[in-house]
Formats: C-alpha cells, structure tokens, sequence
C-alpha cells in the first residue's frame, strides 16, 4: 500500500461493468484502500459487495495515486451454495510457471487460461507408473461409481489437483525440435490475467498443430499442445523421437505412438 507516498485524500475510481463496458457507480479510496497494483488478478470488496477486477487504468499506485483517479472494469463475484458448486473440468495443475517481461520468440502470442496449463503434455515414458497413479484420481471424477446417471456436460462435483508428476521432466534440444517439425512461427506465452510473459516460455506452430512450454538453455523442459483432437502423423513421430507419452488429463486418456 502507499498511504504516505503523495498528499492526496482519496482516489476518484470509476466503476465500469466490465461484461456491457457500461459504467455503475463513483467511489473514493483512501490509497491504502486500494492495492499497490492491478497487474494480476485482484479481487476487491467494494459497497458490500466482492468483485473481480478485469481490467485497470492505471495498473500501478504510483500512477494512480500522482492522479488522482483510477478507472476499474469490474465482474461481479457469484455467491453460490457451496453444495451445488460445479467445476467445468475435473482436474488441474498444482502450480503456475513464473511470469516476467522477458520474450524467447515474438511472432506470435499464444494466451491461455490458467487452468488449461499443462492439460495436454508430453512427458516421458518413465514416468508412466506415476501418471497412472494420477489418472486414477481423475478417472473417479470422470465416471464416478456412485452416480449413473451422471453426465459430465452439467460440471464436475469435485476438481483434482494433480501433484505427483513433477513440472520441466523433458531435455529436448530446441533447435532439433524446429527442424524436426517444420516450425514456421516462434512465438511467447502469456497466462490470461497476468501481465507479461511465462518465464521462458514459448509457444511454436506447425503446419498441424501450436505447441507450448518452456525452454531453458537451448533445450524445452515441458512440451504442450494447445489443442488435441486426434493422433495423426505428427505426433506420432514425436512420441517416437523422443521416447515419450501424450497425456490428456480432462479426457483421462494417455497414447503412446
């Protein structure tokens, strides 16, 4: 917070819904009423009730304090009977990469919910007894034993953070990968909501397909897909190359070439 960095009462904050840009309500803030910076999801109790903030100008403090005012597009927070929450998929990673300013690549750049990180990835075959042991937990989400008339369109009851395959398992050289499967666009990855880049992130696209990851000394330590419908050619050749196994957590399944 910075209450003491400029002589300044209260901040004017314009209030804007953020699904119709159609603005609701003016409200002043002490600064240490208002976080040091919006450049990550914030959430934030404002008249009693709480909000998502979706976008801010300024994003930092230091700017909107020297102003004066701050414009806040808002989404409202749903109060919803925790007996009747419903997740829209069955399982997540544990962790989110770090996040900085720095770009590998810049032709493109390919942005993804939180919750698709490392839905469908590549990871070694030595580790399949491990993500047998996951997937088993996912599987029990997906068809539970207890509920036949169960339909996964109307959500998941509840959600499985997956903790026993460990992130950055892979060494494959970039520039091997590039030229083994005709990358025609190098372009960075973002997380949707957080400003700036994944650290050493990546995402390439070929002829068929847009991979994502990391890379870290010329090699990529996670390799995924942003999409995954059927096996073709081009993934076969890559399980093959490098030894490895496709997982698609949401789907439950794990192929081999």
């Amino acid at each position: 917070m910075f209450k003491n960095l400029f002589k300044r009462n209260k901040i004017r904050v314009q209030l804007i819904e953020a699904l119709n840009n159609e603005e609701f309500g003016l409200v002043k803030l002490k600064p240490e009423e208002l976080p040091s910076s919006f450049d990550r999801p914030t959430t934030m109790h404002i008249e009693g009730e709480d909000w998502i903030v979706e976008k801010a100008e300024p994003v930092f403090a230091e700017e909107f304090i020297k102003e004066g005012k701050l414009v806040l597009w808002l989404k409202k927070v749903l109060k919803m009977d925790s007996q009747n929450i419903r997740y829209p998929i069955p399982t997540i990673s544990n962790d989110l990469p770090a996040i900085n300013t720095h770009q590998l690549f810049h032709d493109f750049t390919l942005s993804i919910h939180e919750d698709d990180w490392r839905q469908i990835e590549f990871l070694p075959r030595g580790q399949l007894p491990l993500m047998q042991e996951e997937m088993k937990m996912v599987e029990e989400i997906l068809s539970p034993e207890n509920d036949p008339d169960f339909d996964s369109l109307n959500g998941f009851d509840r959600i499985h953070v997956r903790t026993k395959v460990n992130r950055q398992l892979l060494s494959v050289p970039v520039t091997d990968f590039i030229q083994s499967f005709d990358i025609i666009e190098k372009g960075n990855l973002a997380i949707n909501g957080y400003t700036g880049f994944v650290e050493g992130g990546f995402a390439f696209r070929s002829p068929n397909r847009v991979y994502y990851g990391t890379i870290r000394d010329d090699h990529i330590l996670e390799l995924c897909l942003d999409e995954f419908d059927s096996m073709d050619e081009e993934i076969s050749k890559l399980l093959s190359q490098y030894d490895l196994l496709l997982v698609c957590w949401c789907r439950g399944t794990i192929s081999s070439a």
